[in-house]
């Protein structure tokens, strides 16, 4: 009798320290996943607070090159505000040339008359003779044409050459317009992967928030179950 009761004591014995073996151990891995998950969790928001900065810093790039593009847009307006005669310059650069063409034309044409009265004492064709006052007056008369004409030109030279002036101007106005357009679609693009990377740290802080939330506490939990069932 004495027998069965140590036997059965000694089985208790052992199923006790079998179940406090058990319990330590389990709680030992408690707190190993709980340090685990407390040094992970400031790791974690190590990280995520390097990620919010970056995010701030890609902000604040974003906010700068969006006023830059605004700038630029300002300036370009302004500038084709100046140039928006630029169609009726060019008409008008077009007409003074055909202008002068024509005028240097009749020009070319008096002055063979004036040498030909002048070289010539009668026609070449028909032999008739010149009558020496019309040939003098004929001269005179072409001689002051071609004066009347060489001052028109002098004005029309001087106002082809104020409006190519102007012209040039334009032409490089323009030029200007299209180099702040190339600059704007640089910026442009720059925003436009300043955008996807703040987008992506800002799914990457969401992934490691998710992790957290269920990584390391869904083992916590299992082994919570594990000890009360110990006890």
């Amino acid at each position: 009798m004495n027998s069965l009761l140590k036997d059965k004591m000694a089985a208790n014995q052992e199923e006790i320290s079998e179940a406090t073996f058990l319990h330590r151990s389990i709680t030992d891995k408690i707190k190993i996943f709980q340090d685990h998950l407390l040094e992970k969790q400031n790791n974690n928001e190590k990280i995520i607070a390097d990620k919010v900065e970056r995010i701030e810093e890609t902000d604040k790039k974003v906010e700068e090159l969006t006023k830059n593009y605004s700038d630029l847009q300002k300036e370009v307006k302004q500038l084709q505000d100046k140039i928006e005669d630029q169609k009726s310059i060019s008409n008008k650069i077009n007409k003074l040339s055909m202008l002068k063409h024509k005028i240097e034309a009749k020009k070319s044409l008096l002055l063979n008359d004036v040498k030909f009265f002048e070289e010539h004492d009668g026609c070449p064709t028909c032999k008739q003779e010149i009558d020496e006052n019309f040939k003098n007056q004929t001269i005179k008369n072409k001689k002051e044409e071609i004066k009347k004409i060489e001052e028109g030109l002098t004005q029309l030279v001087d106002q082809y050459d104020e409006t190519n002036t102007k012209l040039s101007d334009i032409l490089s106005t323009q030029s200007k317009i299209n180099d702040y357009g190339i600059e704007q679609i640089k910026i442009k693009n720059t925003i436009d992967t300043l955008i996807k990377y703040r987008d992506q740290l800002e799914k990457e802080i969401k992934h490691i928030n998710q992790l957290h939330e269920s990584d390391e506490s869904e083992k916590i939990n299992a082994l919570q179950l594990e000890l009360n069932s110990c006890t």
